[in-house]
């Protein structure tokens, strides 16, 4: 998909704190900060017009901007907090940019904490958007193992071992158990006029994307350790 068809806006979201990786978003992956990486996929990817960053990050500012990212402001620290939903980091942006009068078309929500992301899946999922008005957003997801089907989970209720689920939800086979999918951060994809209305990256109708390499959402330090076995391991299979 050309960039010259339609306004796609990459926003990076990257703040200061993390208590599961301290200063995450700003420690480095491979050969770059995972914040870096992320505004380098937005802007090397054929279908994104432009990369805007919402960050509170003062040394993250001069490396997005040489790179040719915005970053017009600080993120205000009341949406930094750990309890800050990402929705309001969002609508925060959409704010901005809607009072400068230039709303993109679409926006596509790049977590630093995804860097196995694949450019070939973005586009592919934008151009889901594109071939249906009727579709509001388009999300990576992963298939859960099909032995942590929400069928199969349990919960301990009093110090008693019960049904995550109700009884009518559960089955007894494996076959039987509707498969589960998990987001996985890699992106988000959303038609803008869909998020004003209904104030949701997801919207009223929104379509899953699978990916099926491997790869690792960074909440952890043992997240981290198995990011970087993976990264290692193929590096070295290239």
């Amino acid at each position: 998909m050309s960039s010259n068809k339609t306004r796609v806006l990459g926003l990076v979201v990257a703040r200061a704190g993390s208590k599961g990786i301290p200063g995450k978003n700003m420690r480095t992956f491979g050969d770059a900060p995972l914040a870096v990486q992320a505004i380098k996929f937005g802007l090397d990817n054929s279908s994104v017009s432009s990369v805007f960053v919402s960050s509170d990050i003062e040394e993250l500012k001069p490396s997005a901007q040489k790179l040719g990212a915005e970053m017009p402001f600080f993120r205000p620290k009341q949406l930094c907090l750990d309890d800050t939903a990402m929705i309001d980091v969002v609508d925060h942006v959409v704010d901005f940019l809607e009072t400068e009068n230039r709303l993109p078309e679409f926006l596509v929500l790049l977590q630093p904490t995804s860097p196995f992301r694949r450019h070939s899946d973005l586009n592919d999922a934008l151009t889901l958007l594109l071939e249906d008005e009727n579709i509001d957003s388009v999300v990576s997801v992963e298939a859960v193992p099909e032995h942590y089907s929400p069928a199969f989970l349990m919960k301990i209720e009093d110090g008693k071992l019960v049904p995550f689920l109700s009884d009518e939800n559960l089955c007894a086979r494996r076959q039987d158990a509707t498969r589960a999918f998990s987001r996985n951060g890699q992106f988000y994809v959303t038609r803008i006029s869909s998020f004003l209305r209904y104030k949701s990256i997801y919207g009223k109708t929104c379509l899953p994307f699978p990916t099926s390499h491997p790869a690792v959402n960074l909440d952890t330090l043992d997240d981290w350790d198995q990011a970087t076995k993976l990264l290692d391991s193929s590096t070295n299979a290239t």
